[in-house]
């Protein structure tokens, strides 16, 4: 009813009262998402006068009381009461009352019933293809930007614990998406508790490097019988002594389920060898011109003794345990191109946005189930831009089915057939 009424989708021609008196809508009013009337400042002309004031809407008349709107003061500027059936005929109000069914076409009503029953995880997938291209590279558009600023909000949080430190903020950011989703939230508990001046102080040693990573991520809090881990365990004691370090549990990462080459032992040595190579400087993300600069910063290699391990408990086939292709995609969209986003609106630097904006559609579309739903109904994707909005619009439009909203959707209950 909301969405009839905001967007005017009834036939308010020769609309009339319950009590007779005929009614224009001047201004349907403001939609209220907070407590009170749901239109605000509306402007309706009843019979000879003209009210400004505020809308309620009910699916009955009898709802006004089962809400005790009555007793309530903050719907004392009512100037109309919009139900959808009026099922209390002789109530007596200082405002007219009028039932929005009959003047509601029955073919929309239809269409948002079969995509609210619709059980498929798109609701819309029988009519999309009816949507008009350019309809949808618009929509997606917005989507991708609304993903950005909603991902700027958590960086924009660190930024602010971290005293503005673009630096530190980097680094926890990275640290948290280097968990590949399964180990996510291990990673960033290990930058939070290992400060990155002091890595910085050791980052003249790839091995002292993971001495404090392995040491802080609680994996060396066991005994092991191996040489490298031993001595990564005696460096490690003496830096934990000397900044007063405090380890997560080993426990909290994850290897089921997991490809070896996935393993936090194989991330952690990899983030080590970044922080080596870069020593983690955000004005190095600054100076990326393009998609090869930006893989140079993740393309690093490992310390040599895991070339043929994946644990510190076994051994394993000879092989170099370096970023893939994929892995370097995925921090891209999702460390890179935020961080550098945040950074361009808060700087006031709309080139830096075009350029990361650009970047991002050059790389190629994202392959996962939800893209790929998408893509057999018919929308197509050309790059990692249309991918992520794919992402936006699945997560936060389909799956909750707010298709009221969505510009898909949207189309799809007023589209007038030919």
């Amino acid at each position: 009813m909301q969405f009839i009424w905001k967007n005017k989708f009834f036939n308010f021609e020769d609309l009339t009262s319950q009590n007779g008196a005929s009614i224009e809508v001047i201004r349907a009013g403001y939609w209220n998402k907070d407590a009170g009337p749901d239109f605000l400042n509306a402007l309706v002309k009843i019979a000879d006068t003209t009210w400004a004031g505020n809308i309620e809407l009910h699916l009955k008349t009898s709802d006004w009381f089962k809400h005790k709107h009555q007793n309530n003061k903050a719907y004392d500027n009512l100037i109309l009461h919009v139900v959808w059936e009026d099922d209390l005929q002789n109530e007596n109000h200082s405002f007219e009352k009028l039932e929005l069914k009959k003047y509601v076409k029955i073919d929309l009503i239809k269409r948002y019933k079969e995509l609210n029953e619709n059980k498929h995880e798109i609701a819309c997938s029988k009519s999309i293809n009816r949507v008009d291209a350019f309809l949808i590279d618009n929509w997606l558009e917005r989507l991708l930007i609304d993903r950005l600023e909603r991902k700027t909000e958590e960086i924009e949080q660190i930024l602010v614990s971290n005293q503005n430190n673009w630096d530190e903020t980097f680094y926890i950011y990275l640290a948290k998406y280097f968990g590949f989703r399964i180990n996510n939230l291990p990673f960033e508990f290990l930058a939070k508790s290992t400060p990155l001046n002091i890595l910085r102080k050791n980052a003249d040693s790839i091995f002292k490097l993971n001495a404090i990573l392995f040491g802080q991520a609680g994996f060396l809090d066991i005994e092991l019988d191996d040489s490298y881990f031993q001595q990564l365990k005696k460096e490690y004691e003496f830096q934990k002594v000397k900044y007063n370090l405090k380890p997560i549990k080993m426990e909290l990462w994850k290897f089921l389920r997991l490809r070896p080459y996935n393993f936090p032992t194989i991330r952690i040595a990899q983030f080590a060898g970044i922080i080596f190579k870069t020593n983690l400087s955000f004005s190095k993300l600054l100076d990326c011109q393009n998609l090869n600069h930006f893989d140079a910063i993740v393309d690093t290699e490992i310390d040599d003794y895991w070339d043929n391990h994946f644990t510190f408990e076994k051994q394993s086939k000879i092989s170099k345990k370096s970023l893939g292709l994929e892995s370097k995609k995925v921090l891209f969209i999702n460390v890179f191109v935020p961080l550098l986003f945040h950074y361009g609106k808060k700087q006031q630097m709309p080139d830096l946005i075009d350029k990361i904006l650009t970047i991002l559609k050059s790389i190629p579309s994202e392959k996962n189930q939800i893209v790929k739903q998408f893509n057999i109904l018919g929308l197509q994707t050309k790059n990692a831009f249309d991918t992520q909005a794919i992402l936006e619009l699945f997560n936060n439009y389909c799956t909750p089915k707010k298709c009221l909203i969505c510009s898909i959707g949207n189309k799809i209950l007023t589209h007038k057939e030919k």
